[in-house]
């Protein structure tokens, strides 16, 4: 197990608020995942709701939802999983599809790594103040968590609650290292709906969905990195986006978008895309990347 801190020009992309691509999920290789009151995932009871089961957290889809059951009430609940051995690295977290404001301010959320099963001593690597807010929690780390299988999201207020959460992500972040060469047309939405007109000329729309976001850009990237004048530390800038696409089982999967890391990490929107890597030569050492994301709902236009 290992944590090592960014290379400065990593944790600058955050800053700069470069945009920020997510394919990979540590916890989807979970082999426990519990909703427990008592700090031992080995031997503590497993009060998942049967009817919202953990593996909603994981499965790339916000609205479904995994909670506890009502029996036992607590005012302290922990989300806790041994995500294996074999664990993927992770170095940004994501809650997303919470009830957290719903059920008002919790005197404590945090993602807490354990050093084995029983948590008995624990590290935060991530602290939010949801507030009555049920907008998506994001933190991108300054660190990059290796091996870390004992992960745990706590959650606590002075009453009785029922947390709800409908994805959870540790991911490998792939940042791009620029802005896109154009805008991203960052106010088309579209809606859905299906039109019905009878023979007196009076139309129906029956919305079907609405306030869908499509992100749509281009973006020059140049392996040589003397653009702006930095590498990321880790990888070249065409092995940046070769790796996303095999973290996301080459577009097959949906994956975790946010333009702005920095000035709006709570607009992290979870993206389908075509299946095709559009990724084309356009110069000796330079490739033009040409991106077409369409959010999966719920969207994140209309959270409150």
């Amino acid at each position: 197990m290992t944590t090592t801190a960014l290379h400065a020009n990593e944790t600058a992309l955050v800053t700069n608020d470069k945009p920020v691509l997510i394919a990979s999920n540590a916890v989807e290789s979970a082999a426990t995942a519990k909703w427990l009151t008592t700090d031992n995932l080995t031997s503590g009871t497993d009060r998942v709701l049967a009817t919202a089961p953990i593996k909603r957290v994981y499965d790339r889809h916000l609205h479904l939802q995994s909670q506890p059951g009502t029996s036992p009430t607590s005012g302290t609940w922990y989300l806790s999983f041994d995500l294996g051995s074999s664990v993927a690295d992770y170095d940004c977290a994501i809650i997303a599809g919470h009830n957290f404001g719903t059920i008002g301010s919790l005197t404590t959320c945090t993602i807490e790594i354990g050093t084995d099963a029983t948590f008995g001593s624990v590290t935060t690597i991530a602290t939010f103040t949801p507030g009555t807010s049920n907008k998506r929690l994001v933190s991108f780390f300054g660190s990059r968590y290796s091996g870390e299988q004992f992960v745990r999201i706590k959650m606590v207020k002075g009453s009785d609650i029922i947390p709800k959460i409908g994805e959870f992500w540790l991911g490998r972040r792939r940042h791009l290292p620029y802005n896109f060469d154009t805008s991203l047309d960052d106010l088309r939405t579209s809606s859905e709906v299906v039109v019905f007109r009878s023979r007196s000329g009076v139309q129906t729309n029956y919305i079907m969905s609405r306030g869908q976001q499509r992100r749509a850009g281009t973006l020059l990237l140049d392996d040589t990195a003397v653009r702006l004048g930095f590498l990321v530390s880790d990888a070249t800038e065409e092995r940046t986006i070769t790796q996303f696409w095999s973290e996301c089982n080459q577009g097959t999967k949906a994956v975790m978008f946010c333009a702005l890391p920095a000035a709006a990490p709570a607009d992290v929107q979870l993206m389908n895309q075509n299946p095709e890597l559009d990724f084309s030569i356009v110069g000796p050492t330079t490739r033009r990347l040409n991106l077409d994301l369409h959010e999966a709902a719920p969207f994140v236009a209309l959270e409150s």
